[in-house]
């Protein structure tokens, strides 16, 4: 497994031992754990230490056997200019057009990484109660589409009550 992380610090930089250090580099490569802490001047121009070892393979390119994925690390955003081996690179997308452009390689990333490729983080407290009665509107919604193609129309009738009720307290 292949990987690195930056977090913040508050340490002196390992490469120059001159400034204080204001970010932290912890990469994982072959299962091993490295740290590395330094200055913003040193984490701007490159320092030979935030170069990955060579057996830190970051971007793989596919072979010609899938076209669609040689396409897209291939491909370069009309905004931004970043590309898609440049992102697989830094970890960072270059501006919201990227997510469009990418999602071919941005979803099974996110899958990997968060299990899920929609957001449901935490939802506060004021807003709870208006988020759980559109939720519970868009399921009645979508379970009235699939009665009323199996014809069972009074249990279509049952949820279009449960609807106006829902929808009248969302008016109110």
């Amino acid at each position: 497994m292949t990987g690195f992380t930056f977090t913040h610090t508050t340490m002196d930089c390992e490469s120059c031992h001159q400034r204080p250090a204001t970010l932290r580099r912890t990469e994982v490569v072959d299962n091993k754990m490295t740290t590395v802490h330094l200055c913003d001047e040193c984490a701007k121009t490159g320092d030979v230490s935030l170069k990955p070892p060579p057996s830190a393979a970051l971007v793989v390119v596919p072979t010609n056997t899938d076209q669609e994925l040689r396409e897209l690390f291939e491909r370069r955003c009309p905004v931004c200019g970043l590309s898609y081996s440049e992102f697989r690179t830094r970890g960072r997308l270059g501006c919201g057009n990227d997510y469009t452009l990418f999602r071919k390689g941005l979803v099974p990333l996110l899958e990997k990484i968060h299990g899920k490729t929609r957001h449901e983080g935490k939802v506060p407290t004021h807003a709870g109660h208006d988020l759980a009665r559109e939720k519970k509107i868009q399921r009645l919604k979508d379970e009235l589409q699939k009665v009323v193609k199996r014809e069972a129309y009074e249990e279509a009738a049952k949820i279009r009550d449960q609807l106006r009720e829902l929808e009248g307290e969302k008016k109110s």
